[in-house]
């Protein structure tokens, strides 16, 4: 959020008017905002994680690069996506369809 920084997915926000620009991103590179984003993923249910997928404009990349060069997100494969919104759309989209594909086990295949 370019307001309030990394959230819980499951957090409600009001409404605000604010893009993410890059006084903002620097602010979130701080190690304040580190610190509280280490504490939000260590306390969010199911982490670790395995796999952490990006997705957003470019200045939120580089936040989210910049939190797991810090060891933010643990040994978690980091995907980023890239390129126009419809691409990003497109590789979030087969990222999550991903995990509800069948296992190769489940076909007989393995």
């Amino acid at each position: 959020s370019a307001e309030h920084g990394l959230i819980a997915a499951s957090k409600t926000l009001e409404y605000y008017d604010r893009k993410m620009d890059e006084s903002r991103a620097s602010i979130f590179c701080t190690k304040k905002y580190v610190q509280a984003a280490r504490r939000l993923v260590a306390g969010t249910d199911g982490g670790p994680y395995d796999e952490v997928f990006c997705y957003g404009g470019a200045l939120y990349r580089l936040v989210i690069r910049h939190y797991a060069e810090e060891g933010v997100f643990g040994a978690a494969h980091m995907i980023y996506s890239d390129g126009r919104i419809g691409e990003q759309l497109h590789q979030l989209k087969e990222f999550l369809m991903e995990d509800c594909r069948p296992s190769a086990s489940f076909w007989g295949r393995e």
